[in-house]
């Protein structure tokens, strides 16, 4: 959540309020800033929604236990019916001289290992598709809005930040939003999403697809959460914003028409 609250900090608010063709009313609590880092903090709380899914339906191995089934198998400790390609594979030969103890065990960035919990789907994940949405839908609906300012990447060391250029961009530092073809609001949130889902696979802790499917699932936590919201106000509004899918999704309180006091 903390992440994309400061990503929310750096992003001015648009005038999007269904009061904008109103010249005595703002938004604050209903449609402003207010309202825009309540929702917020709220969707984040889809981290609690994987865990159904987690210990009713699916059960699945993280993969530091998945290795701890490697090393015994390749060691003749235990006869594990897994796929023989595993075992044909360089990586662990690689990992074995790599590691203090000579093991076949994956290795993790944290000395206390996994999470104890099931790994599918991803908690973080969750969470970030969920408040990357909500940020979407506020601040950069039609998927145009280029990200204000200079866009900053890590220098070969990775110790350092540097403003990106881009192989068409050489030369002197060019503002992000004032460039022809820009990085998009939209696309950056995605970007920070899918590092928030991706990073807990670096870390050894999650499967790629606990992540790929967890953003999703957070994303929809959204959707429902704006349209339970749209339908508890008395003004009719609708929403758009592009899914992580690359479709424009579009919310509307119910019984109204899409196109009534619009906020597009």
């Amino acid at each position: 959540y903390s992440i994309f609250w400061r990503a929310s900090a750096v992003l001015e608010l648009l005038d999007l309020q269904p009061y904008n063709r109103i010249d005595k009313v703002r938004g604050f609590a209903t449609h402003g800033i207010a309202k825009m880092l309540h929702q917020l903090a709220h969707v984040s709380d889809a981290e609690a929604h994987p865990w159904y899914s987690k210990w009713n339906v699916h059960r699945f191995l993280r993969p530091e236990a998945f290795g701890g089934l490697v090393h015994l198998k390749k060691t003749g400790q235990r006869d594990y019916p897994l796929h023989a390609s595993i075992f044909n594979s360089a990586v662990l030969e690689k990992m074995r001289q790599k590691s203090r103890h000579g093991t076949y065990l994956l290795p993790t960035i944290t000395k206390s290992g996994s999470p104890t919990h099931p790994s599918y789907p991803a908690g973080h994940a969750n969470s970030a598709g969920a408040c990357a949405t909500i940020l979407k839908i506020w601040l950069d609906p039609h998927a145009t809005r280029c990200w204000p300012g200079y866009i900053v990447e890590a220098d070969r060391s990775g110790l350092n930040l540097k403003n990106y250029t881009g192989p068409e961009f050489e030369g002197a530092p060019i503002p992000n939003d004032k460039k022809e073809n820009c990085l998009t609001v939209t696309g950056e949130l995605n970007k920070l999403a899918h590092n928030v889902a991706m990073g807990r696979d670096f870390s050894g802790v999650h499967w790629r697809m606990d992540g790929v499917s967890g953003i999703r699932q957070g994303e929809e936590v959204a959707m429902n959460y704006i349209q339970n919201e749209l339908d508890r106000q008395p003004e009719c509004a609708s929403r758009k914003f592009k899914s992580f899918d690359g479709d424009f999704v579009y919310i509307t309180k119910s019984g109204c028409d899409p196109e009534y006091e619009s906020i597009l």
